[in-house]
This record gives structure tokens, C-alpha cells and sequence, in this order.
């Protein structure tokens, strides 16, 4: 049976305007991400899968009707990751860019449950 993660992030903005955001957050291969909920102030936004194309249209025409509008899109590798739009052979080498120090990657981004397991 799978195993399921649930990640939550918090994010803030602090201007005075909307604005647009790129968050990356590198998951491992063999990953699925099948549930996307974005919660702004009182509005809640469930994700649906669509394709690429479509799902950057329907993004589009919510942000020129000026809604609330959130895309994921998922970028995969053969067996690595992506990070800025470039390719890394592990989540510890994206963590050394960030960085610039060594880090345990899964750790770094924590993918790490207290106990230590993934």
C-alpha cells in the first residue's frame, strides 16, 4: 500500500498587492502529488488535474478575470530532480545550491519525520 505525506506550507505576503509566486519544492521520483488545496485568507482553492496546456490556460484566464488563481506544475526527471530549471542528481546537491554548505537533502526540505524515517 502506498504511503501517503501530507506537507503543509505557510506562506505570507506581505505587500500591499497581490502577487504572483513560484514555489519549488522537490519531491523524490517515484512521487505523487494527486490533492492541491491552497488556502488565502477566507478562500479555500481545490486543485483539479488537468493537462499542461490546459491547466496553464484555465491559470491564465483566472488571473486576466482577476481571480484568485493557483497552477501546479510538475517537472520530471529521469531519477533526479529540478531545481530553478535546472537538473540535480539529488535533493543534498539542490540543498548545497541554496545553501552553500553541505546538507542531508531530505532533511534540508523535510522530507524527514521525527523518527527519522522518510
Amino acid at each position: 500500500m502506498a504511503k501517503a505525506d501530507v506537507r503543509t506550507r505557510r506562506f505570507r505576503n506581505a505587500e500591499e498587492q497581490a502577487i504572483e509566486a513560484t514555489i519549488t519544492s522537490p519531491v523524490p521520483v517515484h512521487a505523487v502529488m494527486f490533492r492541491l488545496r491552497a488556502v488565502i485568507g477566507d478562500l479555500v482553492l481545490e486543485g483539479r488535474v488537468q493537462l499542461r496546456a490546459a491547466a496553464r490556460d484555465t491559470y491564465e484566464d483566472g488571473i486576466r478575470r482577476g481571480r484568485t488563481s493557483v497552477l501546479h506544475e510538475e517537472v520530471r526527471l529521469g531519477g533526479g530532480y529540478e531545481w530553478e530549471g535546472r537538473p540535480y542528481r539529488s535533493l543534498s546537491a539542490i540543498a548545497r545550491a541554496i545553501t552553500g554548505t553541505r546538507w542531508n537533502g531530505w532533511t534540508f526540505f523535510g522530507l524527514k519525520t521525527q523518527r527519522g524515517a522518510a
